[in-house]
């Protein structure tokens, strides 16, 4: 815990509930997005945890690259340091957004990502807890091949069967006729003449009719070829996409642990999601602001992320920053590497209140200057 910063006291809700009641009781969630901590990207990360548990009691953290497997045998078996998990369960997404949720698509001017995987020709699209990269010109060719099926479908393989049937119905009357022996044989050699014109005019509709089917088989794999280009899971290029799944545990202070180490109890709530769109699902639609949100070496490139969060003028940035309900008082920071800078990546939080596990990663903890909560006096983490 970090003295210069509040301290949170165990809230009854979160003191009551064990493996039994977790299950059947009403899934908490304005609870534990008050004064939550956010850390998109988060791997299996620890720090925040173990050094702001006290100060924050809800953790919420958010990778679309880590498995329910990987997930229960790293966090749940393993757990935290001097904690047991002592409830778990999973949950929905629609006890994550109950009001529903209309998510705010993505302004392309905020968009930051590599445009060798993506072109100019991209637009972006959120859809559920996670972001698609969206491909025009296949969007276009799918509406084109879609409106060409619609006619041949609708018009012109209609209208091809209709002639085809008259003229079937032309042919068989002059085949009656022909049979009538009162015809002269002047009479039947002019039906004879007839027949043959219409037998032509059938074997012409017959082809055209083909050549309309095969015309729509093909648009019909290239409207599926183009619905395939048309979206690309943003960060799935890695293969780092795994199966959504969202789980909330409780973890608790072991008897033998003494209580000068921790909070008796913390909550953890981690989504297998994209870091923007979970954000919004969470935050927006329930109208709500975490108390601090972690960027922390958050894997830009060849870490599997397909944005950069540290980018003030990124999608992540805007999306937080830009929450109606206001922006989150604590920004924890570090980049890749071990050096320690006394700057945040978000130009609007200035204040560094201190650096966390001094001898190793150097996260910088900051607050925007004119938020309340905190006296950035010293440079150490207590």
């Amino acid at each position: 815990m970090i003295s210069r910063l509040p301290e949170k006291s165990v809230p009854d809700w979160l003191a009551k509930i064990s493996q039994s009641t977790i299950t059947i009781d009403p899934f908490p969630l304005t609870q534990l997005l008050e004064d939550s901590l956010y850390y998109p990207s988060s791997g299996f990360d620890r720090d925040p945890v173990k050094y702001l548990s006290g100060n924050i009691l809800s953790f919420i953290y958010v990778d679309y690259g880590r498995s329910h497997d990987e997930f229960e045998n790293e966090i749940i078996k393993q757990g935290f340091h001097g904690y047991e998990c002592v409830a778990t369960r999973s949950v929905t997404e629609q006890e994550l957004t109950p009001r529903g949720w209309r998510p705010r698509q993505p302004d392309r001017d905020h968009i930051d990502y590599d445009p060798l995987v993506y072109p100019d020709n991209s637009d972006f699209t959120i859809e559920g807890l996670k972001i698609f990269g969206i491909d025009r010109e296949a969007l276009q060719k799918e509406r084109d091949t879609a409106e060409r099926m619609e006619i041949l479908s609708k018009d012109k393989l209609p209208r091809l069967q209709e002639k085809m049937e008259q003229e079937s119905e032309r042919l068989a009357f002059l085949k009656r006729e022909i049979l009538n022996e009162k015809l002269r044989e002047e009479e039947k050699s002019d039906f004879q003449q007839d027949m043959k014109w219409i037998e032509a005019e059938i074997e012409d509709v017959r082809l055209q009719i083909e050549d309309a089917r095969q015309d729509y088989n093909e648009s019909e794999c290239e409207n599926l070829e183009a619905a395939t280009r048309k979206l690309h899971l943003m960060g799935d290029w890695f293969g780092n996409e795994k199966k959504p799944y969202c789980s909330w545990s409780i973890f608790q202070l072991r008897e033998d642990v003494p209580a000068i180490n921790g909070p008796p109890r913390f909550s953890l709530l981690y989504l297998c999601a994209d870091g923007v769109a979970a954000f919004q699902a969470l935050y927006y639609a329930n109208s709500a602001s975490p108390k601090a949100v972690a960027v922390i070496q958050p894997g830009t490139a060849f870490g599997g992320n397909w944005t950069d969060f540290e980018n003030p003028s990124g999608i992540f940035a805007d999306t937080v920053l830009g929450n109606p309900q206001g922006s989150p008082q604590i920004l924890l920071n570090k980049s890749a590497g071990y050096s320690f800078e006394e700057q945040c990546c978000w130009p609007s939080y200035t204040e560094l209140i201190c650096f966390l596990d001094i001898s190793d990663r150097g996260i910088g903890v900051f607050v925007e200057k004119d938020k309340p909560g905190s006296a950035p006096e010293s440079n150490s983490n207590d």
